[in-house]
């Protein structure tokens, strides 16, 4: 009887609690950087990740305009094996392919958006 009780109990508080989540689930990267929308970092108990301080950097006390820092690094190996068909010099060496790129995304407001 009092288990029962205990579990009614604590049952009954701890769904509300559950439900207000202020802060959503942190979005997957996108494909697409235009895709991307950091906005619910303006509230700071939402910055859980040590990156988060250079996806949201507020210009305004209201956090409509805001900075979004980022980049890539791509890297890709190439080896060439009967190059020309095998009529050519072969060559069992390869090389790497690297692109390293860096982005600023300023959101100015609702409707205009820099990215470069």
């Amino acid at each position: 009887m009092r288990l029962s009780l205990w579990v009614f109990i604590l049952s009954t508080v701890s769904i509300p609690a559950l439900a207000e989540t202020p802060c959503p689930a942190p979005p997957h990267y996108a494909l697409l950087r235009q895709d991307e929308d950091y906005s619910y970092l303006a509230d700071a108990a939402c910055r859980r990740d040590p990156l988060d301080d250079i996806k949201f950097i507020p210009l305004d006390a209201e956090g409509d305009q805001y900075l979004t820092f980022g980049g890539e690094a791509r890297e890709w190996y190439e080896g060439l094996h009967n190059a020309n068909w095998g009529a050519g010099p072969q060559d069992s060496d390869g090389y790497l392919l690297q692109r390293l790129s860096s982005y600023a995304d300023w959101h100015v407001g609702n409707g205009i958006r820099l990215f470069g």
